[in-house]
């Protein structure tokens, strides 16, 4: 049987083709791209502190799955792990992972590549400089790196930090930071 003009909904037409014309298409090389951001999101989660991870409100899914990611020591398994974390932060807006990373960073930026070996840095030598049979030697070692090493300052600072907290967002953490970065210009 022969299908007529009349027969056919021409409304119903008109609005799948307006459906087909909003459809948005993405380029594999721009899946690639946000596919490599959610990966340094992921390797700068996992360099934070557990205490920084659980406010910002990830499902319990990926804070398991950062923690895991954390206990690993094999290189090839920490990698795979952090793209399967990757994986499921894909939920979240990128953006919004930008900015919640900016709040728990302490100079006010995303930490990328060289900003986390920084941040891995201050935590050595903080925590060098917390054990009293390493003290000396690391206050002497950094005296040597820089001659405008303030050596005084950097002992009071050390005693108004608390051993088992944090060090991050602490004048402590601000005074090494700028003590890196100034090493690191030069």
């Amino acid at each position: 049987m022969a299908r007529f003009k009349k027969d056919f909904d021409w409304d119903q037409i008109e609005r799948d083709n307006k459906e087909a014309e909003e459809i948005i298409y993405v380029s594999k090389s721009e899946i690639k791209r946000d596919a490599k951001d959610y990966r340094k999101i992921t390797a700068q989660l996992v360099e934070l502190n557990i205490n920084k991870i659980v406010p910002l409100g990830f499902s319990q899914n990926v804070v398991d799955a950062i923690i895991k990611t954390k206990e690993m020591k094999n290189m090839e398994a920490k990698r795979r792990q952090i793209n399967f974390v990757a994986k499921l932060l894909r939920k979240y807006d990128l953006e919004e992972l930008h900015l919640l990373l900016k709040e728990t960073d302490p100079t006010g930026q995303v930490a990328a590549g060289s900003d986390v070996q920084l941040d891995k840095k201050i935590r050595v030598t903080i925590e060098r400089l917390q054990q009293p049979e390493f003290r000396e030697r690391a206050l002497d070692t950094l005296a040597r790196q820089d001659a405008e090493f303030d050596r005084a300052k950097v002992v009071e600072l050390l005693e108004q930090t608390q051993v088992d907290q944090d060090p991050l967002n602490t004048e402590l953490w601000n005074y090494f930071y700028q003590f890196f970065r100034k090493s690191i210009s030069k």
